[in-house]
This record gives structure tokens, C-alpha cells and sequence, in this order.
């Protein structure tokens, strides 16, 4: 029961510092679209959704329907639920919503952690009340909360299905939440290829039975593509072709090509290759096919194709390297700070021809920058967690019991990753929190463990006295 009452409590701190968060935009007299980018990108969908019940619109020529592809449905849908319940653009109870959300997700991960061992259950749910690039997320209207609470529930779903004596309806629990998950970002489009063998052999080595758990591994994938086969057929229907979002081509022109271009990714999209994609878009484009949006989506991904063939396999390297650190080793403070106009400063305007001139330069902008102490404390955090769950992935793959469950989490990782090559914004590492908190509690246990053998060994005998 003490457990229970620590996860209880774990979930209202989830759901309380968001909430935090927000109020404090409200004392400031702002409103929760402030200072967050692309977050038009969901609610004139929403609506849209709210004014004409469509996601889509009808072709004023033609009289046909034509469906939303540039764009998934399953965040613009929520914005225009939570406007007819609470009022057309009310932001703040979307806000409220989606803090709860955070709070709930912070069971899933709790209980995911339990799945893999009993006594990780409470330091994962009080990780995950805290982890800083998750509770900021609910105080912004875009979709990473909703995603994280969608994606938390199917991991857990599937980590439990494999201790289970029957797994089928656990797994298809966990072919719901990733459905659901696929239909909020399109992120999870590497899954069958890389996610499906890693929960093959996690299930072989819980269960077994043989090989039937490496039948079993392929029903949540299923699932989870059974939703998008709405948007396949309505797309076939408009544009005579099978697509379950049209994003791919423009965001690989006009965002991952400028970024693979920049000298080590992103961070800065490199301007030069900007400008060329755009050139190059609108010479091969013309108003007929502009229109077309299957046939605009296939003349982006062959350009974008060209375009990143002909960079230099050091560059292509660089870029893969250079955004896959920003990623991972950016934290969340600097939206934090920009958004309530803090003054901040970044490592490339520190001054100096040398790394060492630089790291100085660097210190004294944060020295004289009082509101860069708090990037300071995000930023020892993560670099110490970093290390941390190197530790615990190792240990993890080192221990047959443990086997299964790290080859899942690093699968279902390395298909997050490599859908989000070129972009270096901590915003795009949300998907990868809940495995990054569960690594870091297999290392935090490890480094426990260790710690208390060797104060163990280090404590003299005690014996009778002489």
C-alpha cells in the first residue's frame, strides 16, 4: 500500500509541476501560445475541426473531399475535443489537460520500470514526475505530452505482456497506445523493421514457449498499423495513392537537408542549402503540380534525395554525429528561459581562437549572466544522467535476466532515432524519455548496489573482545 501511495504521489507531482509552469505564464500575463513555435501547426487544424467537423476540406472546383496529409490527426483532434468541452480556444484548459496526462503518464513509466524489476517502480515514477524535457512539455500546445502519455502506456502494455501467461490482449493494449502514439507525431514509422525483432527476443526470453513468442511480437506492431489504414484509404480515394502523411518530403528538403548541410547538423540549418532547396523547389514546381499535394510530396523527397546525395560522406558523417550529440545532450532550459525573456548565451558566440579560450569565454558569459546558472544546474543534470544510463544499458546487456527488456528499450530507441536524423532540438528527444528514465534507473540500482558492497567491504570484522 506504501508503494501504491508513493506512485500515487509521484503522479500528482507529475501533474503539478506542469501546472506550475503554466500559472506562472499567467502571472506574467501571457497566454500559452507565447513563445512557442509550430503550435499553429495543430490548433488551425483544430479549428477547422471545431468549425466544419473535417479534417480536410472540400475542393470548391470539384466538390470532392480532400483530406488533411500534411499533417496526422490525432493532436488537432484532442485541441478540438478540449475546445468543445471547455470553449473554442481555450488554451489553458488544454493546458490543464494535458497536465494531467503528463501525471498519468508517470504511472506507465513507473510501472514499466516494474515490469523489468519489482524495486524500480517508485525511482522511476519519481524520476518521471521530474524529468525536466517532460514536465515543461504540458505548458506548450504541441503534441509531445499527448505522444509521451500514448507512447508510455504501449511500452509498459508490451514490457508486462512478456511476464504475462497470457500476453495477447497485453500486447494488442500495447498495439493501441503505439497506434495511438503513431496517429500524434509519425515518428514510430521505423517500428516493424527495428522494434518487431527487439520484442521477438524479449518475448523468446520471458516466455518460453518455443518460438511462438516471436509470432506473438508481430500483433502490436499490427495494431498499431491498422490506424493509419484510414488515412491510406482516404488518401487513395483524393489522390489515387496510398499515404499516411505527406510530411516527409518537405520536411526532408527544406529541413533536413539544410541541416545535413550545416557544418555539424543542427542547431543552425545551414542558409546556403536553405536557399538552394527553395530554388530548386520552385523551379521544378509548377501551379498544376503544386497543387497535387502526392505529386508535390514526391518532387520534394526526389530533390531532397539529389540534394543530400551530393554532400561529401565527411559532411554527411559530421552532420549525423554533430545533431545526434544536440539531441541528446541539449536540455530543455533554453526554451524554458527564452520564452520568459531571460537573458541566455550560447557556446557558439563565446569568443576565442581555442577550445580553451572558448570554455573560458563561455564560463564568464554564464558567470555574468545570472539566469544561465539555471542552464548550468539543467545542464550537469543531463550530462550526469547521461553517463548514468550508459551504465545502466551496459549492466543491463551484461545480465541474461535483463537481456530482453534492453534489447526492446534500445530497439524501440534506435527507430525514434533514426526518423529524427539532422535535428539537434531537445524537443525531438521526447519520444526517447521514458527509455532514457528506465536506463537511468537500471544504472542508479547498479551504482547503489556497488556503492553498498564496498562500504560492505570496506567496514571492519566485528568480533568478541579480548
Amino acid at each position: 500500500m506504501k508503494r501504491n501511495q508513493a506512485l500515487a504521489a509521484c503522479a500528482v507531482v507529475g501533474a503539478a509541476i506542469p501546472l506550475t509552469v503554466e500559472l506562472a505564464v499567467y502571472a506574467a500575463g501571457w497566454d500559452l501560445l507565447r513563445g512557442v513555435s509550430d503550435s499553429d501547426k495543430y490548433y488551425r487544424l483544430a479549428l477547422r475541426i471545431f468549425d466544419t467537423g473535417m479534417f480536410g476540406i472540400v475542393d470548391p472546383g470539384t466538390g470532392a473531399f480532400l483530406p488533411e496529409l500534411d499533417a496526422v490527426a490525432g493532436y488537432p483532434y484532442f485541441l478540438a475535443a478540449a475546445f468543445a468541452l471547455f470553449g473554442r480556444e481555450n488554451y489553458w484548459a488544454v493546458g490543464v489537460v494535458q497536465a494531467l496526462l503528463a501525471g498519468l503518464a508517470v504511472p506507465a513509466i513507473a510501472l514499466a520500470a516494474r515490469a523489468i524489476k519489482d524495486e524500480w517502480l517508485v525511482p522511476a515514477g519519481m524520476l518521471a514526475a521530474v524529468w525536466p524535457n517532460l514536465a515543461y512539455r504540458p505548458a506548450t500546445i504541441l503534441s509531445e505530452t499527448l505522444f509521451t502519455f500514448f507512447i508510455s502506456w504501449g511500452l509498459c502494455a508490451a514490457l508486462w505482456a512478456a511476464k504475462a501467461r497470457r500476453p495477447l490482449w497485453l500486447l494488442v493494449a500495447a498495439g493501441i497506445g503505439l497506434g495511438l502514439a503513431y496517429l500524434t507525431r509519425p515518428v514510430l514509422m521505423g517500428f516493424p523493421f527495428i522494434v518487431t525483432p527487439g520484442l521477438a527476443m524479449l518475448l523468446y526470453r520471458e516466455q518460453h514457449r518455443g518460438w511462438s513468442p516471436i509470432i506473438f511480437a508481430a500483433v502490436p506492431i499490427a495494431v498499431m498499423l491498422t490506424f493509419t489504414v484510414p488515412n491510406y484509404v482516404r488518401s487513395y480515394q483524393a489522390y489515387g495513392a496510398p499515404m499516411f502523411t505527406l510530411q516527409q518530403g518537405h520536411n526532408l528538403l527544406f529541413y533536413i537537408y539544410p541541416c545535413l548541410a550545416a557544418d555539424w547538423g543542427c542547431g543552425n540549418p545551414d542558409l546556403a542549402a536553405g536557399a538552394r532547396a527553395q530554388a530548386e523547389y520552385e523551379r521544378a514546381m509548377t501551379p498544376e503540380l503544386e497543387a497535387n499535394v502526392v505529386a508535390r510530396n514526391d518532387i520534394e523527397t526526389g530533390l531532397a534525395s539529389r540534394l543530400i546525395g551530393e554532400l561529401t560522406l565527411t559532411q554527411f558523417a559530421k552532420a549525423i554525429v554533430g545533431s545526434t550529440a544536440k539531441l541528446l545532450l541539449h536540455n530543455t532550459s533554453y526554451e524554458i528561459l527564452q520564452r520568459f525573456e531571460f537573458p541566455v548565451r550560447y557556446w557558439g558566440e563565446a569568443a576565442g581562437d581555442g577550445p580553451g579560450a572558448r570554455v573560458r569565454s563561455f564560463a564568464a558569459d554564464i558567470a555574468a549572466t545570472p539566469s544561465m546558472l539555471i542552464w548550468a544546474a539543467f545542464q550537469v543534470f543531463l550530462l550526469l544522467s547521461r553517463a548514468v544510463q550508459v551504465v545502466g544499458a551496459v549492466r543491463m546487456l551484461l545480465r541474461p535476466a535483463l537481456l530482453g527488456p534492453a534489447v526492446f528499450l534500445l530497439a524501440y530507441m534506435a527507430a525514434i532515432l533514426a526518423v529524427s536524423i539532422g535535428f539537434g532540438n531537445p524537443r525531438y528527444r521526447v519520444p526517447l524519455e521514458p527509455g532514457l528514465i528506465l536506463f537511468t534507473v537500471a544504472g542508479l540500482d547498479f551504482l547503489w548496489a556497488r556503492g553498498r558492497r564496498g562500504r560492505s567491504i570496506a567496514a571492519p570484522a566485528v568480533g568478541p573482545a579480548r
